[in-house]
């Protein structure tokens, strides 16, 4: 898919500011992409919450082996997650292309464990993205206060 200017400058701004460490960017850049051209904002918002849950309760499923009562709950939790990562992304798609649309089927939405794989590597992108948003709104938000004090002086 062709990405607008404006997505490409996000993309090469997530490419410095992950060290180039994204395992999904073209899928990124699609998302960010459909996400703009058809209004999909909260749908993406929804995204980037659920991948970075899905990715975090992988990580927690990683370090916790031994634990089989909070294993299993975990991984009904992983599961849910994973349903409604298929299901927005399914809206975010929507009826683009059919090359689009096929290769998303084919790469997340469609259960297997090779999309199980894929949507952890997009979880790990999506989450890395949140982590950014999150702390330049912080970064934005103390820079703001500290105007604002310095106004009312």
């Amino acid at each position: 898919m062709n990405l607008s200017d404006d997505t490409s400058e996000i993309m090469n701004f997530l490419d410095m500011a992950t060290n180039s460490s994204l395992r999904k960017r073209n899928d990124i850049g699609t998302i960010l992409e459909l996400s703009a051209t058809y209004n999909e904002i909260d749908n993406f918002w929804d995204l980037l919450f659920h991948c970075t849950s899905f990715w975090n309760i992988h990580l927690t499923l990683k370090r916790n082996i031994d634990k089989s009562d909070d294993i299993s709950k975990l991984k009904i939790e992983l599961s849910k997650e994973a349903e409604e990562i298929r299901r927005i992304l399914t809206k975010i798609i929507g009826y683009e292309s059919k090359q689009i649309n096929e290769r998303f089927q084919k790469t997340y939405i469609i259960e297997s464990s090779g999309t199980f794989a894929n949507l952890l590597d997009l979880s790990h992108d999506m989450a890395q993205v949140r982590k950014l948003v999150v702390n330049m709104a912080k970064s934005n938000k103390f820079a703001n206060d500290d105007n604002s004090s310095e106004s009312s002086k």
